[in-house]
């Protein structure tokens, strides 16, 4: 039964992407498009939790602020891709930006909060 499971589920992503190709291929300027998104998001991001550092105490409300505070940034794509990417797609493509962001931005930050700490224990 578990294998009849795996198996949909398999035909379900394969045919997402069979539907992504189908609503229309992306041009190279669509893919440099999404390149420069995905570059401006991650720089809003970093830049937007450097300013949110003494906000907040736990990193994971600094990452989920920052990347609301970016989320226009993929709504502009998400409109300017609308007639020629699926929206499941698209769904999955953002969550992976997000994602990628998120990760990077979480590594940056709880290694700031140690080095802040360990500065603290320092000079106490």
């Amino acid at each position: 039964m578990h294998h009849l499971i795996k198996i949909c589920i398999v035909l379900v992503a394969f045919s997402a992407d069979l539907n992504a190709e189908e609503n229309g291929s992306l041009s190279n300027e669509d893919h440099r498009l999404i390149n420069m998104t995905t570059l401006n998001f991650n720089v809003c991001v970093q830049q937007n939790a450097a300013e949110q550092l003494n906000n907040y105490a736990d990193v994971k409300e600094i990452a989920g602020h920052s990347v609301s505070h970016c989320d226009p940034e993929l709504k502009q794509l998400r409109d300017q891709l609308a007639t020629k990417m699926n929206p499941v797609a698209f769904s999955g493509l953002e969550r992976h930006i997000k994602n990628r962001a998120i990760k990077k931005l979480l590594l940056q930050l709880m290694y700031h909060k140690s080095a802040q700490a360990s500065d603290n224990e320092t000079t106490e």
